[in-house]
């Protein structure tokens, strides 16, 4: 049994042990808004450039700050193919590159698929990139990047949580509230009552007790 806490003063951290922590803290995927996505464009004839970006790669914290060419093989002469565009790194050689995968001709083809092994090879999906039998250029390239989010208790970010059970506030049955906007202005407000609420309110999560 091993019980684990880290990092301490003067203590290294292993590598095991970083992707143990942090894999199960963020999601694979591109860090929004950092540096260029990986945005990735055609170039000339089978070539492609992938733009600089960020990523959390099995809790691996990754980034190229300089574009990369790349160049997909020969196109097969009779069958249409689906290159997979990665960002790879191999945990036990300590390398990381952007790279083409290059799928397998046939009639209806698909992209390979990423491989994710801990403690190895462990790749992030970018981009799908086309070449159509015969062709001497990239035919389409199919967006398929994820995004990094927060992994915390096995809920990522806009998960939805349901089975809450809200049936009394202040003791009050839950069925004699409304909820009235959010997070914007409302006009004035009448009570059941006959009452009306003067001027504009912000209803940032007002609940009106209907009588």
């Amino acid at each position: 049994m091993t019980v684990f806490a880290g990092p301490y003063d003067s203590s290294n951290m292993a590598q095991t042990q970083w992707e143990e922590v942090e894999s199960k803290l963020w999601t694979d995927g591109v860090i929004a808004g950092a540096r260029n996505a990986f945005v990735t464009t055609t170039t000339t004839g089978l070539g492609i450039s992938v733009n600089t970006g960020d990523a959390i790669v099995d809790g691996f914290r990754c980034f190229a700050d300089a574009t990369t060419a790349l160049t997909a093989a020969t196109a097969d002469p009779s069958l249409p193919r689906i290159d997979l565009l990665v960002f790879r790194i191999n945990e036990s050689a300590h390398t990381s590159a952007i790279a083409l995968i290059t799928g397998t001709p046939s009639g209806s083809p698909v992209a390979p698929s990423a491989t994710k092994t801990p403690g190895g090879t462990y790749e992030l999906a970018l981009y799908q990139v086309r070449v159509n039998a015969g062709s001497t250029s990239i035919t389409s390239l199919t967006d398929v990047r994820t995004y990094t989010s927060p992994s915390i208790g096995g809920l990522t970010t806009g998960s939805v949580v349901t089975g809450f059970n809200a049936d009394l506030l202040d003791g009050v049955s839950g069925s004699g509230y409304v909820q009235v906007g959010s997070h914007n202005s409302i006009s004035p407000l009448k009570i059941s009552a006959g009452t009306t609420l003067p001027g504009t309110l912000d209803s940032r999560e007002i609940f009106i007790l209907l009588a």
